[in-house]
């Protein structure tokens, strides 16, 4: 997948154009592209154990959540919602790496793993796209527990 956006920048008095292209390429790459296109754990449970709702203040993605579990194993785990490509993308990916685990092991998830899934370097915006996709997950985790 190649996403290539056009910008052109024009002096005050439009005599000085500047045009380039900006090859997102980098920040898109197939992998991200695939779990965006092809989510395979999108949707809802019927009757989960948690459920957790959630919107990002800062950048507007919007998360639902829904697992199950037994004996503190994740054995499902649904998410739906809207947002950017990143932060969907993101929540699949979670979600895949999640089932069949410990609670505890994705209490101990931090970005820093995410990044290295996601095999690109983001800037602050998209860090914190990517921590809010986590931190909800992670909190309803919490609530479960209580």
């Amino acid at each position: 997948y190649k996403i290539v956006t056009k910008m052109i920048f024009l002096s005050k008095n439009g005599a000085n154009m500047i045009q380039f292209e900006l090859n997102k390429e980098k920040i898109y790459k197939k992998k991200i592209m695939d779990y965006y296109t092809s989510p395979l754990y999108r949707g809802a449970l019927s009757n989960p154990d948690f459920s957790t709702d959630a919107t990002s203040p800062s950048c507007g993605d919007h998360i639902i959540f829904d697992g199950l579990v037994h004996a503190d194993t994740i054995i499902d785990l649904k998410f739906r919602g809207q947002g950017s490509l990143l932060g969907q993308a993101i929540a699949g990916m979670i979600c895949e790496y999640a089932i069949g685990k410990d609670r505890a092991v994705i209490m101990h998830l931090t970005h820093k793993d995410l990044l290295e899934w996601l095999g690109v370097e983001l800037g602050p915006t998209r860090l914190r796209t990517i921590e809010f996709i986590l931190t909800t997950l992670q909190k309803a985790l919490i609530e479960y527990v209580k």
